[in-house]
């Protein structure tokens, strides 16, 4: 039997926290097979809980979820073999060194010895000698615990927000190391944030989550086709009714947002010409901008 596309996959997943607060509603996750799948939202939208329900550590109350093909429901303990997951703070004792602290998951795991050392040279700790982990950076702590993620060598690996609270340094040290496990071993990567310019630089496949409902879901090539659809021009005017006028009298589609209109005008002849036709109609204008059509941009769209 052929491994299945998609790799998770969630159908109305709902969870509530006590009887009304609604924290996931019909989340419709699909995270393909041997992608990096960034699940952006901003703190409180309900990645945590979503990624607590996919793993089994919270008891789904309504919905489905299917890890490669396969029930959760059914077969968790089967599936949690092929799963590495570092969810909020690593697990780590500060007295001990990074290898004591691989050492005792190993053997919980049962996997080879050997595969101690590789770990470690996997996340760049080889070197860190008999140094107490609790003496080590944030950063350094952070890959210590995807290091234990790792032992049984997974399959896929959940993060949650393995970024937060680390300097540039170490953020970039830890988008490397994920992009290295997605190139050299084929590796399924879900990975939450709430740092759009870090999704962006690292996912294959992104899913928008805010208030627990999914507002986008796609390849970041279809992203990037939103964004592309949504240039324009920026024009902000002191006659909010007869810039509309003017606007249905040229044919030009806009939406407004703050008193500002977004204009489906791009090419600058016409936006030259827009303005003239706005000041020889007396309308004053005080603003005109290329519209930003970066990630953050459709992030905040998609979340009004």
């Amino acid at each position: 039997m052929s491994a299945p596309e998609n790799c998770i996959v969630t159908e109305n997943l709902t969870h509530r926290f006590g009887s009304n607060e609604l924290v996931v509603q019909d989340v419709n996750l699909v995270i393909p097979r041997a992608s990096i799948y960034g699940f952006l939202g901003p703190n409180g939208a309900g990645k945590t809980t979503t990624l607590r329900l996919i793993l089994g550590l919270l008891q789904k109350q309504q919905g489905k979820i299917y890890i490669k093909g396969m029930p959760l429901h059914k077969h968790r303990t089967l599936l949690m073999r092929s799963i590495g997951n570092l969810i909020e703070s690593p697990s780590i004792y500060a007295h001990l060194s990074a290898t004591e602290n691989v050492r005792i998951q190993q053997i919980l795991f049962g996997t080879n010895r050997k595969r101690i050392q590789q770990v470690l040279q996997l996340v760049g700790l080889e070197k860190t000698g008999s140094k107490p982990a609790g003496k080590f950076s944030l950063g350094m702590k952070q890959r210590l615990g995807i290091a234990i993620a790792l032992l049984h060598s997974p399959e896929i690996l959940i993060l949650d927000e393995p970024t937060n609270g680390l300097d540039p340094n170490g953020m970039i040290e830890i988008r490397e190391l994920l992009l290295r496990l997605h190139k050299e071993n084929g590796m399924t990567i879900l990975v939450s944030s709430h740092l759009l310019a870090e999704i962006e630089k690292l996912a294959t496949h992104v899913g928008v989550i805010h208030n627990g409902i999914l507002r986008f879901q796609g390849s970041t090539t279809e992203l990037a086709d939103l964004q592309r659809h949504q240039k324009g021009t920026l024009i902000a005017t002191d006659n909010i009714t007869l810039s509309k006028q003017i606007f249905d009298e040229q044919g030009i589609s806009y939406h407004i947002a703050e008193n500002v209109f977004h204009v489906s005008v791009e090419n600058i002849q016409r936006v030259v010409e827009l303005n003239r036709t706005l000041n020889e109609r007396g309308v004053g204008v005080f603003k005109i901008e290329a519209q930003k059509h970066d990630i953050e941009t459709i992030f905040m769209e998609l979340i009004k």
